[in-house]
């Protein structure tokens, strides 16, 4: 079985990453910018690839992984904060979060096309996926 991995975009102190690791998955990167937070991070997990800033992030030039996590900043959002939303500057990166998630799965689809256009030639000439072309 394929162990599943996970990629986390406003990473903190890696808590997405832990809990993935918990239960059986691979964190592979992550993306923070506060420098205490990742040296955190880094202690956990050596092996994650740290990738910095997520507005200079492309989703079609990351590593593959089966599960993106974030937890974009909320200062904008909350009660404390002075409540402009999304329309924030820092709550508004939630939008890069869904940016890099829909690049991703644009280059996936990319990938994927041929191989989906393959097996709808052989359905239509008959061909199961049991049968070998």
């Amino acid at each position: 079985m394929t162990m599943l991995r996970l990629g986390s975009l406003f990473d903190g102190i890696g808590v997405f990453p832990l809990a993935a690791v918990r239960c059986g998955m691979e964190p592979v990167w992550a993306s923070e910018i506060e420098k205490a937070p990742i040296s955190i991070t880094m202690r956990h997990f050596p092996d994650m690839e740290h990738l910095g800033n997520v507005t200079k992030l492309d989703g079609r030039d990351l590593p593959p992984v089966h599960i993106i996590t974030f937890g974009s900043p909320c200062q904008n959002l909350s009660q404390i904060g002075n409540r402009k939303g999304l329309a924030g500057e820092k709550s508004s990166l939630f939008f890069q979060a869904i940016r890099i998630i829909r690049e991703r799965d644009e280059q996936n689809r990319q990938k994927e096309q041929p191989a989906n256009r393959q097996m709808g030639i052989k359905r239509a000439w008959g061909v199961s996926r049991a049968q070998k072309p």
